[in-house]
């Protein structure tokens, strides 16, 4: 007898937007949704309509479905200000979450978040979506089974789209430093999440941080705003792998990695080009690994593989494939394959050693 549906309450699922588009079709058999909270009394209606009969539709305070007794999964899938509030209500009432990338706006407020889910006993999941990506999982695998043989260096160049000299209004906040969204913990993060997966987290690192431009063009309302977030980002450091092999004769595995702002989503002037805006080179004593594609966000457009030049198999390229795994591991309860607020605070922990190595010129390190 199959087990019992887990009942799914969204915060922020409307009828458009990331939650509508990646989260709700996502869901497999092993979940049911059973409620929605929105801003507003008239989206909470329309968007409860929408995906179908008996959907409750919750509006303004979150707490009206972190309450509801039927809920035994709520997703925040909100504006980063708003996953603490949102959160919180949801921990305090028992239930488990799944809150997306970041977690929190800083380093302290995601260590307050996971120390208060620990304490409730819940079980949570983040958002690091890149990670569950085929090529990635694969990728993985060769370097763990030694078909590139023992790990020297790795290196990344990446475009993360949106941070370039002209945007609009709904995006204008991504400039904005004390926000939180920004070319650092969207697109980098989620890379070098990816990247700590395959091949281990840093030892040390060093960072250099520099923005390019300074005042944004919003055209769709011709204002103009200023930049207060980095638009490249270039970070260095040697990595603790656990490969076999890899500490030997001369220890750890070099790794660089650049992101700039420009191309991407936002149609910059290297995407019109045909620049592929992600490449990622994994080089061993007896071969080399490569993902490169067409976006910086691999955790929304997956790279394709390549083992010494020859395009590597890794199945069907599903859009929704990462999302989807990420449910079916929660799915399978705490030894499924996904990562959890401890994890979200380690990675926030990265973010921080970076953003205080690119002001200090110093070289740091978060583990």
């Amino acid at each position: 007898m199959a087990p019992a549906p887990i009942k799914v309450g969204f915060i922020g699922l409307s009828t458009s937007g990331w939650a509508s588009t990646h989260h709700a079709p996502a869901l497999s058999d092993a979940y049911q949704l059973v409620a929605l909270c929105t801003s507003k009394a008239s989206t909470a209606a329309a968007a409860s309509a929408h995906y179908g009969p008996g959907i409750k539709g919750y509006h303004g305070d979150p707490a009206q479905l972190a309450e509801d007794p039927s809920v035994d999964l709520v997703v925040v899938a909100i504006h980063l200000t708003h996953h603490k509030a949102s959160v919180w209500p949801a921990i305090a009432a028992g239930k488990d979450v799944f809150v997306e990338w970041p977690l929190a706006r800083n380093l302290e407020e995601a260590r307050e978040i996971e120390r208060f889910a620990r304490e409730k006993g819940v079980r949570t999941m983040v958002g690091l979506q890149a990670r569950q990506g085929a090529a990635v999982r694969r990728a993985k695998a060769l370097v763990e089974s030694g078909a590139i043989g023992r790990v020297l260096s790795t290196t990344v160049l990446g475009a993360g789209g949106g941070w370039d000299k002209v945007t609009d209004e709904s995006h204008a906040y991504i400039f904005d430093q004390k926000i939180g969204v920004n070319l650092l913990t969207v697109p980098l993060a989620h890379t070098l999440d990816a990247l700590t997966y395959v091949l281990g987290e840093f030892v040390s690192l060093s960072a250099t941080a520099a923005t390019r431009h300074r005042t944004i063009t919003v055209l769709d309302s011709g204002r103009t705003i200023e930049q207060t977030t980095a638009d490249h980002i270039a970070v260095q450091g040697t990595l603790e792998s656990g490969v076999q092999g890899t500490h030997e004769s001369g220890g750890g595995v070099l790794a660089s990695v650049h992101f700039r702002g420009a191309g991407g989503f936002t149609g910059g002037g290297f995407a019109k080009q045909g620049s592929e805006d992600f490449f990622w080179e994994i080089e061993g004593e007896e071969g080399l690994l490569v993902l490169k594609g067409p976006s910086g966000h691999i955790q929304m457009v997956e790279p394709t593989l390549y083992l010494n030049g020859e395009k590597v198999d890794v199945g069907d390229r599903d859009p929704l494939a990462l999302t989807r795994r990420e449910y079916a591991e929660f799915a399978k309860g705490p030894g499924g394959e996904y990562v959890d607020f401890a994890h979200a605070v380690k990675r926030h922990a990265m973010i921080d050693a970076i953003e205080r190595s690119a002001k200090e010129g110093k070289v740091t390190t978060y583990i």
